[in-house]
């Protein structure tokens, strides 16, 4: 006889007197329990109530059934919890069978993510917020269920107004993690909250965004003094409201009426939130690991972010560089091969609301990421500006000093010249705003007001009713509108209409770059490159130069083995006052004269025609009588007009009533051109052809 030893289960016995049909499992020679083999229930045992022991004659015949496999299995395909507080909902899944009599009891549960949910026997429980896969296995079957988790988190001082409405409201010394956590469409209220000190930052968001769109609203004056500290290998800069993931948006909303943004008077006690932000760097890489204040972390890709009717205020000091957004994306960051990881953001829209920044450093300092767009070295999806005011203010203290505004304020920060393909081209809209940028001590400035940094691109820029206001004490190599120096190759056009301008160069030069345009090239970088560029209305307003080797409307200086171009330039209806020059004839000759509409000197270029309409006029003061460019409409030494340069008169006006509009004065005091001085044509390029047209009679004549 062969003998078996078994339990029958366990935690079971067969009392005594009852019979019991046998199941058991053997092992393979690996040592691996093999599937359950169900003995016929002939075979059966009387139960004592104790271990049994089986006798079986030699040479029995034992049938033994195969158990029945799953073929498919049926589980809800999608799921939603919600977690709340410190808990979260539990529910329990269900599995249908096929065939229902399968064998099941070698089923598998696992979730994906277990900081989102767990699972249990099917018991499905939320831990966190975002997205978790539940798998259910039998074998090679399997079915999955997405479980998405969205809630709110809050500390102390947080209150439910609602059911998805909370208000944070108190002082927060310390914070050792994020006051409110959220994911999902959540109504958040902050209500004259202070966190952390002058003395004692914090280094935690106070508004951490997991995923949905959460809405922040502003009540009372809410300040932040918080803190990013970078040493070597240990980066822990914090985004006062952090966005994670591409899943993650934001609204921020204030309590300014219609208008209120732009308007002369100033609100009164208006909701305002000021993050006060102190970033001290040891020896990190300039423009490595910069989180956005609110915001991306570096090298993460976030949702959108829309502020309306808002006051917001940053007063950021920092001891070497400025390379994450304050509202966008971070900067750049690296995977643990070293490779270089863009942060990017998607719509950035801000309406009716007042963004004042300002930029504190004690060392030579540049700014390398935008006050409303990306990081260094990363991206953003469009921008909109409507009916707001943005100003950027930057200040040295105890002997710091800015020594290059790199990025745009408006726009796409710095980026590499090298890597056309890295970065998006969003576009950008600025309509019915008031920008106003005021340095009081710049070695150059190479980005641009609206558009995109050095070496970076953007799509589109149209600016419309607007107004600028810029005190730049810096050689302008970039752009006011347009593109920064060095910048990557797009199609994007430049619009601005009815929009005034005003830049006070505190005696520094239109340096290669443009007001409204394309900024300086160089050689090496493989040119920069827009669309059309249209101006049309307004006045740009240019004081206190040293001189101009650029241009103002059109494309910078560039070298002769590049090319910085444009398809087409339109001026329709623009006046354009320059007071003062004041450094002309001791120019060095590497600086040669530069243009006002039209062409930059060197190998600058346009593609298709310069054409004016509706000339308003240009008139340009200096100390010594000498014109800082030539020609005043067209291109310069060694540029070119692929067409023609096309001047439209208007009604009855002549050629030399138009000519008449140009005008040079030494302090005020009008001076006479010398014969050879051409204010509409080329210079040193005799196939730039210059077309007179006439509206009355419809006919052209060139020169």
């Amino acid at each position: 006889q062969t003998a078996f030893t078994f339990d029958v289960a366990t935690g079971e016995f067969i009392p005594a007197g009852e019979t019991k049909s046998l199941s058991f499992s053997t092992k393979d020679e690996d040592g691996y329990y093999c599937s359950p083999l169900l003995i016929p229930q002939e075979i059966t045992i009387s139960g004592n109530g104790f271990r049994n022991t089986l006798n079986i004659d030699k040479g029995t015949i034992i049938t033994i059934k195969e158990e029945t496999k799953v073929e498919s299995i049926s589980l809800d395909k999608s799921l939603d919890l919600e977690f709340i507080g410190k808990s979260g909902e539990t529910y329990t899944l269900n599995p249908t069978y096929t065939p229902d009599d399968a064998y099941t009891k070698n089923a598998v549960w696992k979730s994906s993510d277990e900081s989102v949910a767990t699972v249990e026997n099917g018991k499905v429980t939320a831990v966190g917020f975002g997205s978790a896969t539940i798998t259910l296995s039998v074998g090679e079957v399997s079915a999955e269920c997405q479980v998405n988790v969205t809630g709110i988190k809050f500390g102390s001082g947080v209150s439910s107004v609602s059911e998805k409405e909370y208000t944070v409201t108190g002082t927060y010394d310390t914070l050792t993690e994020p006051l409110v956590t959220v994911c999902g469409d959540y109504t958040i209220t902050l209500n004259g909250i202070t966190v952390g000190s002058e003395s004692s930052r914090v280094t935690q968001p106070i508004v951490r965004v997991m995923g949905g769109t959460p809405t922040i609203k502003l009540s009372g004056k809410n300040t932040v003094y918080a803190s990013s500290v970078f040493y070597d290998g240990s980066p822990s800069s914090r985004s006062v409201i952090h966005l994670v993931g591409e899943n993650a948006n934001v609204k921020i909303v204030g309590d300014l009426g219609t208008g209120a943004a732009t308007s002369t008077e100033s609100p009164t006690n208006p909701a305002t939130l000021i993050i006060d932000e102190y970033m001290k760097l040891s020896s990190r890489n300039f423009g490595y690991d910069h989180d956005a204040l609110i915001g991306g972390s570096a090298g993460d890709t976030i949702g959108n972010i829309t502020i309306e009717n808002a006051i917001i205020k940053f007063i950021y000091s920092c001891s070497r560089f400025f390379s994450g957004a304050l509202i966008g994306s971070g900067s750049y960051s690296e995977d643990a091969s070293g490779n270089d990881i863009a942060g990017s953001t998607g719509e950035l829209k801000v309406s009716n609301s007042i963004i004042n920044a300002e930029l504190i450093t004690t060392t030579s300092t540049a700014l390398y990421s935008a006050v409303i767009g990306s990081g260094s070295y990363s991206t953003c999806d469009d921008i909109t500006v409507d009916g707001s005011k943005i100003t950027l203010s930057a200040k040295p203290y105890e002997g710091g000093y800015f020594s290059d505004q790199m990025s745009a304020v408006i726009g796409a920060g710095t980026g590499y010249s090298s890597n056309n393909e890295q970065y998006d081209t969003p576009n950008i809209t600025v309509t019915n705003s008031n920008i106003a940028l005021e340095y009081s001590k710049l070695n150059n400035f190479k980005g641009a007001v609206i558009g995109n940094g050095q070496a970076n691109k953007v799509g589109d820029i149209s600016v419309k009713s607007s107004e600028l206001n810029l005190t730049c004490p810096a050689p302008i190599s970039g752009s006011i509108i347009g593109t920064g120096i060095y910048s990557l190759y797009s199609k994007g056009n430049i619009t601005v209409d009815s929009t005034y301008i005003t830049v006070d160069t505190k005696e520094n030069s239109i340096g290669g770059g443009s007001i409204i345009g394309v900024g300086e090239n160089s050689a090496g970088t493989g040119g920069s490159k827009r669309g059309s560029i249209s101006v049309s209305g307004g006045t740009i307003t240019i004081k206190n130069l040293k001189d101009i080797y650029g241009c103002v409307i059109g494309v910078g200086r560039s070298d002769t083995d590049t090319e910085a171009k444009v398809e087409n330039i339109t001026v329709d209806g623009v006046e354009i006052n320059i007071d003062k020059v004041t450094n002309v004839t001791t120019k060095p000759d590497a600086y040669p004269l530069g243009v006002v509409i039209g062409v930059g000197p060197g190998g600058s270029y346009c593609d298709g025609i310069i054409e004016i309409k509706n000339f308003k006029g240009i008139s340009i003061d200096t100390v010594d009588g000498s014109s800082p460019v030539q020609p005043f409409i067209g291109s310069c030494n060694g540029s070119h007009v692929e067409k023609n340069i096309n001047i439209n008169l208007s009604g009855n006006e002549s050629q030399d009533s138009f000519l008449s509009k140009i005008t040079l004065t030494k302090n005020g005091v009008g001076c006479t051109f010398p014969d050879d001085f051409v204010k509409v044509g080329c210079v040193g390029n005799n196939e730039d052809k210059v077309i007179w047209v006439t509206p009355t009679t419809g006919t052209a004549s060139t020169n």
